[in-house]
């Protein structure tokens, strides 16, 4: 699945959830430490503040839907970058 060239990503944690959905290519997310492998069409969900990153193993297209952008309206959006 994963190309050894492939760097692994730094771990993120951010206020607010998201949902990715995943419409092609192979990866592996990770969340708070579970690595798990979506297929196309599947859908990830990240809960606020859950440590997560992703790993492209090809081409891994991805659209994102959150609610960051109502935290950051209220000036109380934070994130952590490992």
């Amino acid at each position: 699945m994963s190309d050894e060239s492939t760097p692994d990503a730094a771990a993120c944690r951010e206020v607010g959830s998201s949902v990715y959905q995943v419409f092609d290519g192979e990866g592996t997310v990770t969340l708070d430490g579970v690595e798990r492998v979506p297929t196309r069409g599947d859908l990830v969900v990240v809960p606020s503040w859950c440590a997560w990153s992703f790993r492209a193993g090809t081409r891994f297209d991805l659209f994102r839907f959150a609610d960051t952008p109502v935290f950051e309206g209220r000036r109380q959006h934070r994130e952590e970058l490992a």
